[in-house]
C-alpha cells in the first residue's frame, strides 16, 4: 500500500495505491472538493488506461456530504453505472452508502430503480478485484453472469443514522 503513489511520469497523484501480489493495481480516491461529471469520468478514463482500478470515495463533509445536498450529476452517473457512492468519515471510522435498491438483496420487481441510502462501519468494506463495495452490494455487472450471489441484506445503524443527520443540520454537539 502506498499513499499519495505518483502514477503517469507524476502527472497523477493516487491517494492511495494498493498492489496485489499478482501485480494488479486499485486506486482509492478520497474526494473532498468539488469534481465535475467530466472531471470524474476522465480521471476514471486515466486510471483505466494505466490498467488501474480506482475507487472513488466521497468525504463526509463539504460538497459531496451525503444526506446534506441534493444528488449530484457525478452521483448519478456512478448510480448510472451501477455503482454505489460510498462517503466516508475517517474520524469515526464510519460510512454511508447509496445504490440503487436492487444492486442490494431485496423483495422489489425487477423493474424498481429507486436508490437506498446505508449506514455501516468502514471495516464492513469488501475488497474484491473489481473495487471496495459495502457490505451486501451485488455486482450488477458480474451478477448478470452468476446468477447464485445472494448476500445477506446489510445490518444497518439507525443510532449513527440520527448522528449523521444531526450533524448535517448543524445539530451535533
Amino acid at each position: 500500500m502506498e499513499i499519495e503513489a505518483p502514477l503517469d511520469g507524476r502527472r497523477r497523484i493516487a491517494d492511495v495505491l494498493l498492489t496485489s501480489d499478482a501485480g494488479n493495481k486499485m486506486a482509492i480516491e478520497v474526494q473532498y472538493s468539488g469534481l465535475t461529471t467530466a472531471e470524474w469520468k476522465e480521471r476514471t478514463a486515466a486510471y483505466k488506461a494505466l490498467g488501474i482500478t480506482v475507487v472513488w470515495i466521497w468525504g463526509n463533509i463539504g460538497a459531496f456530504a451525503p444526506r446534506r445536498t441534493r444528488v449530484l450529476d457525478v452521483h448519478r452517473e456512478i448510480l448510472r453505472r451501477r455503482m454505489p457512492i460510498i462517503w466516508i468519515n475517517p474520524a469515526h471510522e464510519r460510512i454511508a452508502w447509496a445504490g440503487l435498491e436492487d444492486d442490494y438483496p431485496r423483495l422489489l420487481p425487477a423493474n424498481v430503480r429507486r436508490h437506498g441510502f446505508w449506514f455501516g462501519s468502514l471495516d464492513d468494506l469488501e475488497l474484491r478485484a473489481t473495487g471496495l463495495f459495502p457490505p451486501g452490494f451485488i455486482d450488477a455487472r458480474i451478477a448478470s453472469k452468476t446468477t447464485a450471489m445472494r448476500p445477506r441484506r446489510p445490518r444497518l445503524s439507525r443510532g449513527f443514522e440520527r448522528k449523521v443527520d444531526q450533524i448535517a443540520s448543524g445539530r451535533a454537539r
